[in-house]
C-alpha cells in the first residue's frame, strides 16, 4: 500500500514539473509557418549527373548548404528538410516569422551553383561554342574556398578558388586530359570563361577572371564562400501565411486541444467514476510528458502535428 502511494506521489509530482516546464517561458516551443506565419518553399532537385549512390549524400550536402546561407542572413529557427516526391528529390524550406516571399527567394537562390565543362570529344577546336562544352564531375560541391585577387597587368579583380582534396584530384584529371583545349567555367548555368588549358594544374586551384568588378567579384566571393550549391535547384511550391492568420489556427488549435480534452475527461468520470478519474489524472501526466518532450527535442509544431497530438489524447483512452 505505502508503495502505491509513493508511487502516485511521484506520479503527480511529474506531471506537475513537466506541466510547470510547458507553461513556462523557458524552451519555447518551435512554430511551423502555419502557426507562427511565415514561408514555406519547395525546390526540386536535378540529380540527373549525380551517381545514384551519391544521391543521398548530395542531398544532405545541399540541405547542410542551405541552412548556412539561411542562418548568415539572420533567420530563425529555419527548418529545411529533404523528402523523395515519386522519383524527384525535394527541398522544403520553412521560414517562421519571413513573410517577403521575394526576399526568402533571393536569400535560397543567390547560392551559386559553379560547375566546370569540358570539350565533347571530337570537336574542332577552331569552331568551338559554349554549346560544345559537356558537365565534368567537378562543382561547387568540392570547394573550399574563395578568394579576391587583381591581375598585376590590367588590375582586373580575379576570383581565386581553392578545393578540397578530392576536387583537386578531379581538376587535375580534367585539365592533364584537356591541355591545350578550353576548359569552360559556369556559374548558374552561364558561362563565365573558357581558359586554355595549358599544363595539367594539380595544385587545386583555379582561377576566374574577365568578368567583374571590384565589388562584383566580392560579392561572389561572399557567396561561394557560404555554400556552393552541390547540385542545381529550381523553384516548385510556395506558400506564405500571414502573421495573424498563423496565430487564428494557433488559438483555434489549442481551443480544439482543451475542449477536446475536456470532453474525453468528462466521458471518463461519467461512465468509469473513480477509475475513469484515475484515467484523466493520467491523460493529464501524459499530455504535460509529451509536451515537454516537444519542448526539449525539440519538436517543430505545425497544424497538422497539433492535430495528430490531440488525436493521441483521445487514443490513450485506450
Amino acid at each position: 500500500m505505502l508503495r502505491s502511494r509513493l508511487w502516485a506521489a511521484l506520479f503527480l509530482i511529474v506531471g506537475l514539473a513537466a506541466g510547470y516546464f510547458d507553461w513556462s517561458g523557458y524552451f519555447p516551443f518551435n512554430l511551423g509557418p502555419d502557426l507562427q506565419g511565415g514561408i514555406s518553399l519547395e525546390y526540386k532537385a536535378d540529380t540527373s549527373r549525380i551517381p545514384p549512390a551519391e544521391v543521398s549524400e548530395a542531398m544532405a550536402g545541399l540541405r547542410d548548404v542551405i541552412e548556412r546561407r539561411v542562418n548568415i542572413f539572420g533567420v530563425s529557427e529555419p527548418r529545411i528538410q529533404t523528402k523523395k516526391v515519386g522519383g524527384e528529390n525535394r527541398l522544403v524550406v520553412d521560414l517562421a516569422g519571413v513573410f517577403d516571399i521575394g526576399e526568402a527567394i533571393k536569400i535560397i537562390g543567390e547560392t551559386p551553383y559553379l560547375e566546370f565543362r569540358a570539350l565533347r570529344p571530337g570537336t574542332d577546336l577552331a569552331s568551338t561554342t559554349f554549346a560544345d562544352f559537356v558537365p565534368t564531375a567537378l562543382t561547387g560541391r568540392y570547394l573550399q574556398k574563395a578568394s579576391v585577387d587583381f591581375s598585376q597587368n590590367a588590375l582586373e579583380p580575379a576570383v581565386l578558388l581553392d578545393f578540397n582534396e578530392e576536387g583537386t584530384k578531379l581538376f587535375g584529371e580534367i585539365t592533364r586530359a584537356n591541355v591545350g583545349k578550353p576548359v569552360a567555367i559556369y556559374l548558374d548555368g552561364l558561362p563565365i570563361s573558357s581558359p586554355i588549358v595549358q599544363e595539367e594544374i594539380s595544385s587545386g586551384g583555379a582561377q576566374i577572371t574577365g568578368r567583374f568588378t571590384a565589388v562584383q567579384a566580392r560579392d561572389l566571393v561572399r557567396r561561394l564562400n557560404s555554400g556552393a550549391l552541390p547540385i542545381p535547384i529550381s523553384l516548385g511550391l510556395q506558400q506564405g501565411i500571414g502573421a495573424s492568420l498563423g496565430e487564428r489556427i494557433l488559438s483555434q488549435m489549442i481551443s480544439a486541444g482543451i475542449y477536446g480534452t475536456i470532453a474525453v475527461a468528462l466521458f471518463l468520470l461519467l461512465f468509469y467514476r473513480l477509475p475513469g478519474l484515475t484515467a484523466v489524472a493520467a491523460l493529464a501526466v501524459y499530455a504535460a510528458l509529451s509536451l515537454a518532450i516537444f519542448k526539449l527535442i525539440p519538436v517543430y509544431l505545425t497544424a497538422a502535428g497539433i492535430a495528430g497530438f490531440i488525436l493521441s489524447i483521445g487514443m490513450a483512452v485506450d
